[in-house]
């Protein structure tokens, strides 16, 4: 029993990081890719701290629709185990992991908005406005 629960302990942390991995090189291919955007609206007069407030708000945007997506998708595949576990074995009362869920849904958002705001710190700003003169011309 201890080794199965091992096992799986590896297996969440190692698809956890694979996840994360994921989600940082998404976020971070997005700040690139948007390089561009940015030097456009830091010189028609935005602010960083608007763009940041922009940035705040477009993950706070990912994180709804995610968390909509993902409440769905897992209801209803709770449903089915519960569903086939009461067919093959009879009456099963499985609690649901809440505090489980809580804390994943608090790491995603830390990871988030810390990704974030590490992809754009890390990219140059006195070379955003170079660079859209250089595409420009």
């Amino acid at each position: 029993y201890t080794v199965i629960q091992v096992l799986l302990v590896c297996f969440v942390v190692l698809t956890s990081v694979i996840c994360l991995l994921n989600l940082y090189n998404s976020i971070s291919g997005r700040m690139t890719e948007r390089k561009r955007e940015f030097a456009i609206l830091l010189s028609v007069g935005m602010t960083k701290k608007q763009l940041k407030k922009m940035l705040l708000a477009e993950s706070w945007g990912i994180l709804v629709q995610s968390l909509l997506l993902t409440a769905i998708a897992s209801a209803f595949c709770i449903f089915l185990i519960r569903e086939c576990l009461t067919r093959i074995f009879g009456n099963i009362v499985l609690p649901l992991p809440l505090p489980a869920f809580s804390a994943s849904f608090l790491i995603t958002l830390l990871a988030v908005f810390l990704i974030t705001r590490y992809s754009f710190f890390r990219q140059n700003y006195s070379n955003l406005l170079e660079e859209l003169r250089r595409e420009s011309v």
